[in-house]
């Protein structure tokens, strides 16, 4: 991202490719060295780029959309700008082959939802891709690749044909880079050599920031840099497995991880404390329960939801699906996630008042739906009676507890059976 350069520079921009360090500081001018609490130095996390190498980079993502140039505005994030030309380039403010200027951008509205397919829309359009957002993503982010790959002088194909060997080539590329041109070193501006470069690579590597398009920033760097993550959603078979927790029991249930040690093995002594902290670390709690959204890589709007519960069996914790909604949407998601937890406190509450403590605790989430915003008086009044019946039978739960948990304890003991006819032993 590009932004204003350090006071007294002229005819240069500045450049983040750390977001965090460069905004860690709330200054004014955040080129000043900054030592914090302690006299160990941090870096500023940007580089002052000329005017030249600006303008190079506006013109490599004009070539990626197919356009002279795009004006890359200061403090605007790229996926932010590529969102805006490709709606000005469905809707026919923004002609392929032309220039896009910062006057331009500002005045084209973002509109990407529900596009009708256009065959005269390049291939990158977000209309050519449906409800899969993330296919859409996916493709400017290739483009984008292999543009940076002819800048750094190595084949398309050859960056992305192996996770690690992508990370090595762009570590190397960047930290090559910084060591001789980063502001806290130059405190001027970097060498133009490498300069397109770099901040390509950067562009790549801090996708979670500066590249949010369809919540891509949610998926991981070696899955995004795959040619063809998506075959099996293709064939309609999508996964499901980028899973997110929505909410989760405060009961919860303690997990035991065995030490990897086999019985006779010779250990050092100097490992032995660091085998008991393990040791102690390995016994956590996990929630017992919890309502989550499972969704596919390829969009933002393929998922469902479920309600799991985790039970330890042979020492392993499992977990076992209770009722999910991956078949049926007949339901909003409000009643869904409803249903859901309702589920859970149904396993100790009559049903009546699982429905209700659903809709309580639902609240620490979820803002109230509109119709229970818009309910009656004689409504109101019968959810105050609902819950006061359910505070009872909590108070009743909570204050007879240890009387509960021990009938509990009585009920699982094996009971002895007693003989008749007395003793006839002997």
């Amino acid at each position: 991202m590009f932004v204003k350069p350090p006071e007294g520079l002229k005819d240069c921009f500045g450049f983040v490719y750390d977001h965090e360090s460069y905004y860690l500081t709330e200054a004014d001018n955040k080129w000043e060295e900054w030592h914090g609490s302690s006299s160990s130095f941090r870096y500023n996390g940007a580089i002052v780029v000329s005017k030249k190498i600006k303008l190079k980079v506006e013109r490599v993502i004009g070539q990626i959309l197919n356009l002279k140039k795009v004006e890359l505005p200061l403090d605007n994030k790229l996926g932010q700008i590529i969102e805006v030309v490709v709606s000005g380039i469905h809707h026919g403010h923004v002609k392929l082959k032309n220039s896009v200027s910062h006057e331009d951008l500002r005045q084209i509205p973002i509109d990407l939802d529900n596009l009708d397919k256009q065959d005269s829309c390049p291939e990158f359009c977000r209309c050519k891709f449906g409800r899969k957002d993330r296919m859409w993503a996916h493709k400017l982010y290739h483009l984008l690749l292999k543009c940076c790959a002819k800048e750094i002088g190595i084949s398309y194909n050859n960056l992305v044909s192996d996770y690690t060997n992508y990370e090595d080539i762009t570590i190397k590329k960047v930290s090559e880079y910084l060591s001789v041109n980063d502001w806290d070193i130059k405190k001027g501006s970097a060498e133009e050599e490498g300069a397109v470069g770099f901040i390509l690579v950067s562009y790549l590597k801090n996708y979670r920031e500066f590249f949010r398009l369809a919540n891509i920033q949610l998926l991981g760097e070696e899955l995004l840099i795959d040619k063809n993550p998506f075959d099996d959603c293709m064939k309609g078979k999508c996964k499901y497995d980028e899973q997110y927790t929505l909410w989760e029991s405060e009961s919860t249930i303690p997990t035991y991880n065995k030490l990897p040690i086999e019985k006779g093995l010779q250990i050092p002594a100097a490992w032995i404390p660091d085998i008991e902290k393990k040791a102690i670390e390995s016994v956590r709690k996990e929630p017992l329960a919890i309502v989550r959204q499972n969704g596919c890589i390829c969009s933002t709007e393929k998922y469902y939801f479920g309600l799991y519960i985790n039970e330890v069996v042979s020492s392993r914790l499992e977990e076992k699906c209770i009722k999910d909604f991956r078949n049926d949407n007949e339901l909003s998601e409000n009643d869904q996630i409803d249903t859901l937890i309702s589920e859970f406190y149904s396993r100790f509450l009559p049903k009546k008042q699982a429905k209700l403590a659903a809709k309580i605790i639902k609240r620490q989430y979820y803002k109230p739906d509109d119709k229970e915003e818009n309910e009656t008086p004689k409504e109101l009044a019968r959810k105050r009676h609902s819950k006061f019946l359910l505070q009872k039978t909590l108070e009743n739960v909570v204050s007879h507890w240890p009387d509960i948990k021990h009938l509990s304890e009585q009920i699982s003991k094996t009971k002895g059976v007693k003989r008749k006819g007395g003793d006839n032993s002997g």
